[in-house]
């Protein structure tokens, strides 16, 4: 009787090992093909998302006892060295995940972290292949990962902290999501060091709750970016089309010139300007500038240098005089910028 039960536990923990196992492959693989899609500016939290969830799966599959009777017997010391030596490097996914997460002082920790724990992945993998100890450092890769969780907790968990080096919008889902994993680690290494045996599924829903928090929190952080950006594309257009009416919207009639001109602004929004001023049909005044800079701050200054040009047309006939004048309205208001201008007549 007692073995029946023992075959059913087994069973049942093999079954959870391929739902959950399946389940996480299948979730970093869609992910890592988001990535891919959209190769934007969220490229690389995606791709270290997928790849720690789908890691993840991948040693749940080749941990269990039925997944392995699908491969010749040969196989079985491949996905055993590949199951020790994921159990060491998905710690390194997950620090780079957070990495993507953070800003200031713990962004350069987890940077630190991620450097230690390479070294130990690197260390304990070794001393499975020549000494066939595949505990040897696996404490120390618990250690870095307790105390990055800690970590987080504390951040999370107040407030000031989290805005100064989180970039998350979702404060309480990661919360709840850590805290569950927590109390699941606890719980686990409890039961293992009073020597009783440890329910799976625990460890599979506290993976769950994480990872799902994280990826909630990194979803809603991505889609704020993106309508922040499409906000600024709009003031971008605005900025665009402003700058456009200030450039002349007609040619000046010249009986001894053909006169023509193009814009190509090397960002939406530029510095460059130029002018006219119609003295008569035989003289025309060619005001070309450049303000420093690229964008809205230097499209800012020739909208002034338009306003300023209307009112130096008394100056159209002398060129050093008309751009002394231009100067000095211009000089208390360019700041750090300058312009450089050409005047012909």
């Amino acid at each position: 009787m007692m073995n029946r039960i023992e075959n059913l536990e087994q069973l049942s923990i093999e079954v959870g090992e391929i739902f959950f196992g399946s389940f996480f492959l299948l979730i970093g693989i869609i992910s890592i093909g988001i990535a891919l899609i959209r190769r934007g500016k969220d490229f690389k939290i995606l791709v270290w998302l997928a790849l720690w969830i789908g890691i993840y799966g991948i040693r749940l599959l080749i941990d269990s006892k039925l997944v392995l009777l699908l491969f010749p017997i040969y196989l079985i010391p491949y996905f055993k060295f590949a199951s020790v030596s994921i159990s060491y490097i998905i710690l390194i996914f997950g620090l780079l995940t957070w990495v993507e997460l953070t800003q200031g002082l713990i962004k350069k920790y987890l940077i630190w972290m991620v450097y230690i724990a390479t070294a130990i992945a690197a260390a304990g993998i070794g001393s499975y292949i020549f000494l066939n100890d595949a505990n040897l450092f696996m404490l120390y890769n618990n250690l870095i990962a307790v105390s990055t969780l800690a970590t987080f907790i504390i951040i999370i968990f107040f407030k000031n902290l989290s805005g100064k080096y989180l970039i998350l919008p979702s404060r309480g889902i990661l919360a709840v999501g850590i805290s569950v994993f927590m109390v699941e680690a606890l719980y686990s290494n409890l039961v293992r060091f009073l020597g009783y045996k440890t329910i799976p599924l625990f460890g599979w829903i506290g993976f769950t709750v994480l990872i799902f928090s994280m990826a909630y929190a990194a979803a809603k952080m991505i889609f704020s970016n993106e309508r922040k950006l499409i906000e600024i594309e709009k003031e971008m257009e605005t900025a665009r089309q402003i700058q456009k009416s200030i450039l002349p919207k007609h040619l000046p009639g010249n009986n001894n010139l053909s006169i023509a001109a193009s814009y190509y602004p090397m960002t939406a929004v530029a510095g460059d300007y130029y002018d006219f001023i119609e003295i008569d049909k035989n003289r025309t005044g060619f005001l070309i500038a450049d303000v420093s800079g690229h964008g809205v701050p230097a499209a800012l200054i020739a909208s002034m240098i338009k306003v300023a040009m209307q009112s130096l047309t008394d100056y159209a006939n002398d060129p050093g005089k008309l751009l002394k004048v231009l100067g000095n309205i211009l000089f208390n208001q360019l700041n750090d910028q300058f312009v450089t201008a050409s005047y012909l007549f």
